[in-house]
């Protein structure tokens, strides 16, 4: 048998979540400011910083990442980020997003995928 939670006991419980995006030109960052404020709405602990100033991912109880997309490909820093913390967010629940910009400045198209890592 397992003690009842925090909200069993009529208190708060506020997990804490990481919102990381890495954006080439802002939109991405702006996407995941607007999901921690979501968050943090909902009553999650959210913060939300760009993956090369995350230092660990320890006392995150689940982590939001993010990138920009350029030729098909997550932008380097947030594949890095992956790589630096994989054991780390083997052991939590991780969402991924990613925001595609169609325009002058990139040449990848919808049939050729992208590719997180």
């Amino acid at each position: 048998m397992t003690a009842p939670g925090p909200a069993a006991r009529g208190q708060r419980y506020e997990l804490s979540v990481l919102v990381s995006a890495e954006s080439k030109y802002g939109a991405t960052a702006e996407i995941a400011q607007a999901i921690g404020d979501v968050l943090a709405g909902h009553g999650f602990r959210a913060t939300v910083l760009p993956p090369g100033n995350v230092s660990t991912v320890d006392g995150y109880d689940a982590v939001i990442l993010g990138s920009a997309v350029d030729m098909g490909h997550w932008l380097a820093p947030a594949k890095e980020f992956v790589t630096r913390f994989r054991d780390a967010l083997a052991a939590r629940p991780v969402w991924l997003f990613q925001r595609t910009g169609w325009g002058s400045h990139q040449e990848a198209r919808p049939e050729h995928g992208t590719r997180c890592c």
